[in-house]
């Protein structure tokens, strides 16, 4: 039963934050900004290379082109995306909890692999 109320008040306090997020800040002032980014990178390293190069050889030219700027969950393969993923999810965990659930050890384990191994992959 606790369970059960975790996850829908978890899911309800998800809810409240995603509808407070002002969509067309994010969108001009985050995702924008972001995209023209990427793009940059990623014809800059088109650009590096010859015409009739491959997809895989233009992916790993801009991978080289963000330098330092990589995010550290892509550095280190698929178990260290999980592994960044995880603990993301242990920093939200605590926000998502109802007050009477916070010391349940089980529950915040099943909420990190639900949160980190599914919802953050997508």
């Amino acid at each position: 039963r606790l369970i059960k109320f975790a996850l829908r008040h978890a899911l309800s306090v998800m809810a409240l934050r995603v509808g407070q997020v002002d969509i067309p800040i994010l969108i001009s002032r985050k995702l924008l900004q972001a995209a023209v980014f990427h793009a940059d990178i990623y014809v800059r390293a088109k650009k590096s290379l010859p015409a009739n190069a491959s997809l895989k050889e233009i992916e790993k030219a801009a991978l080289n082109g963000y330098g330092h700027r990589l995010h550290r969950a892509l550095r280190g393969g698929a178990y260290s995306e999980r592994q960044y993923n995880c603990r993301l999810a242990d920093f939200i965990i605590p926000f998502l909890l109802p007050p009477d659930a916070k010391g349940s050890r089980s529950l915040h384990f099943m909420l990190r692999e639900i949160i980190g191994s599914q919802l953050l992959q997508l």
